[in-house]
C-alpha cells in the first residue's frame, strides 16, 4: 500500500531517505563483493639449514637430528657426506634442535624462524677427550689409545725411483710384527711378550733375538702411533692451509680429505690424509701421501692405518 503524502516537503524528505537507503545497500554490496574475492594471505614459513661439525671444523656426515616446535611436534633428518641437513616450510616461531652422531656427545641449540633462510651449525664434542703432545699441540691420542690391534703399511721411493717397503701389525699387550723388503733383502720379525724371532729371505731359518739388539728391532708402531696423531692436529688446526672436502671410502672407512699444495725455492710439496670422520675411530688418519718434486725428479712417501680393532693373528713361528 502507497504512503500517503501529505505535503510537498514530505515527499522530498522521503526521497532523500530511500536515496540513502540505496547507496548504504550499494556500499554494503560492495563491501561485500570485494571481502568475498579477496583471499587471506599465507603465513610466512622458513627454511633452517644445518651444519654439523666437530670441534676442529671438519664435518660430520650421518649425525641424526631432532627439529622441535613450541608444541613439541618433532622433525628428524640426517647430515649428508658434507655434514648438512635441512628443514624446510617452517612456521614462524621457536625451536629446538637436538644433533647426535657415533663417537660423539649430544648437543642441542634453540633457533628462532621468522621467514627466509636461517644458517645454523651445530657442534658436537667427540667422546674422545682431546690430550696435549709433548710439541705443544693437540692430538686426539685417546683415539690411538683406544687400539687394541691394527695394521699399518709404510713406504717411500727415492727420487731414481728406488722404493723401500714396510709393513707390520700389532696387538695389545704386546704382540707385533715387522715385514720389510722383497727377495734376499726381505726381513720378518715377530715379537710375543719379551720373545722376539726374526729371519731374512723367504726361507732362512728364524733365530732369537735378545737383549738390546732386539728392543731396537721392534716399536715401529709406537713411531707411526705418535707421529700420525701430531699429524692430524697441524692438519686440521685453522691456519693450517690444508683444503678438507669428501674423502669418500679409504680402508673401508669414511673419509675427509685433506690436503695441501706449497712452492718453495722451485720444490712442489703436495700432502694429502684421509681421515676417519665418524664413529669409534673418528680423527684417526688411515691414509697419507707426501711427495716432493724438485727439477723434475719427485721422493714420495705413503702411509696406511688399517684394520683397527682387528685380530692380527700374530704369533711366534
Amino acid at each position: 500500500m502507497a504512503l500517503p503524502v501529505t505535503s510537498e516537503s514530505q515527499f522530498h524528505e522521503r526521497r532523500r531517505t530511500m536515496r540513502k537507503g540505496v547507496v548504504l545497500l550499494l556500499l554494503l554490496s560492495l563491501v561485500l563483493a570485494v571481502g568475498c574475492g579477496k583471499q587471506a594471505a599465507p603465513a610466512e614459513t622458513g627454511n633452517i639449514h644445518v651444519t654439523v661439525e666437530d670441534h676442529n671444523g671438519g664435518v660430520i656426515k650421518g649425525a641424526a637430528l631432532t627439529l622441535t616446535d613450541g608444541t613439541g611436534k618433532a622433525t628428524t633428518a640426517s647430515s649428508d657426506s658434507e655434514g648438512k641437513a635441512s628443514f624446510s616450510g617452517l612456521a614462524s616461531g621457536d625451536y629446538d634442535l637436538e644433533g647426535s652422531a657415533d663417537g660423539y656427545t649430544t648437543n642441542s641449540t634453540s633457533l628462532s624462524v621468522a621467514g627466509g633462510d636461517q644458517e645454523s651449525t651445530l657442534t658436537l664434542a667427540s667422546t674422545s677427550a682431546q690430550t696435549s703432545n709433548p710439541s705443544g699441540e693437540t692430538a686426539d691420542k685417546d683415539v690411538f689409545d683406544g687400539l687394541s690391534s691394527y695394521r699399518w703399511t709404510f713406504s717411500s721411493t727415492e727420487a731414481n725411483g728406488v722404493t723401500q717397503q714396510y709393513e707390520g701389525a700389532f696387538e695389545k699387550p704386546d704382540r707385533e710384527y715387522i715385514l720389510s723388503g722383497t727377495g734376499s733383502s726381505r726381513t720378518e720379525i715377530y715379537k710375543v711378550g719379551t720373545a722376539v724371532k726374526m729371519r731374512s729371505g723367504t726361507g732362512g731359518k728364524w733365530n732369537t733375538v735378545t737383549g738390546d739388539t732386539a728392543q731396537r728391532l721392534v716399536g715401529l708402531h709406537n713411531i707411526l702411533f705418535n707421529v700420525l696423531a701430531e699429524r692430524y692436529s697441524s692438519i686440521t688446526k685453522e691456519g693450517s692451509g690444508f683444503v678438507r672436502s669428501d674423502g669418500g671410502t679409504v680402508n673401508g672407512y669414511s673419509t675427509q680429505k685433506y690436503a695441501h699444495v706449497t712452492t718453495t725455492g722451485g720444490t712442489v710439496t703436495n700432502i694429502t690424509a684421509w681421515v676417519i670422520d665418524s664413529g669409534e675411530f673418528s680423527g684417526v688418519i688411515t691414509s697419507w701421501v707426501s711427495s716432493e718434486t724438485t727439477g723434475g725428479k719427485t721422493t714420495s712417501v705413503k702411509w696406511a692405518f688399517l684394520d683397527l680393532n682387528k685380530p692380527t693373528g700374530i704369533k711366534l713361528p
